[in-house]
């Protein structure tokens, strides 16, 4: 499309937010250090209350293609700034998990793949490792979207997104950890009626 347009598209300047060049050199300094960009590099400097859920890779029909699993949600996020980010994907809802996650649901399942090919990319040691640990999982067509991807940074904030698993649902109240973001208010408030 953006070829048709006159426009380019590199989802390394998209995603990064940096040149072609500068990736490339990036690649190279972490292949010479013998470092590889794992989903633990990519969300290193975001420390939730909750580990992202990682179901076993499963039969397609396990999985939801017209939605995507968002981890890395801080506390400054809305479900406007979610809209925001996928904005002209045709994201029609958002299903919040917990702080930290979210479902965004789609018109399509076409448009839930565009969503991920055009603002995240695959990480390609998980990949590898999938590969390594399950030979016949490496002719599945859809193996790259359903492990996590990098997403592109929200308000400067790092992303994890795959495509969702049936599994990725609202824990039930007993079972949920408690908010970490607003605490204090809930305890300012409680404290106030005292």
């Amino acid at each position: 499309r953006a070829e048709r347009f006159g426009g380019s598209y590199n989802p390394v300047t998209n995603i990064e937010g940096i040149s072609l060049d500068e990736y490339e050199k990036r690649q190279q300094r972490m292949k010479r250090f013998g470092m590889t960009e794992t989903k633990e590099r990519v969300m290193e400097d975001v420390h939730k209350y909750e580990t992202p859920y990682e179901p076993e890779i499963a039969a397609p029909e396990d999985y939801r293609y017209d939605a995507v699993h968002l981890y890395g949600i801080t506390s400054t996020m809305s479900t406007k700034t979610i809209f925001q980010y996928f904005s002209g994907m045709g994201a029609t809802k958002v299903e919040w998990l917990n702080d930290s996650a979210c479902n965004v649901v789609f018109v399509d399942s076409f448009s839930c793949k565009r969503a991920l090919s055009c603002l995240s990319m695959p990480l390609e040691s998980e990949v590898a490792r999938v590969k390594e640990s399950h030979p016949e999982m490496s002719t599945r067509p859809d193996l790259d979207m359903i492990l996590w991807r990098k997403g592109k940074q929200i308000d400067g904030h790092r992303m994890l997104m795959r495509v969702c698993h049936k599994g990725d649902v609202k824990k039930p109240l007993g079972e949920r950890k408690p908010s970490v973001y607003g605490k204090e208010e809930y305890l300012h408030q409680h404290t106030l009626l005292l």
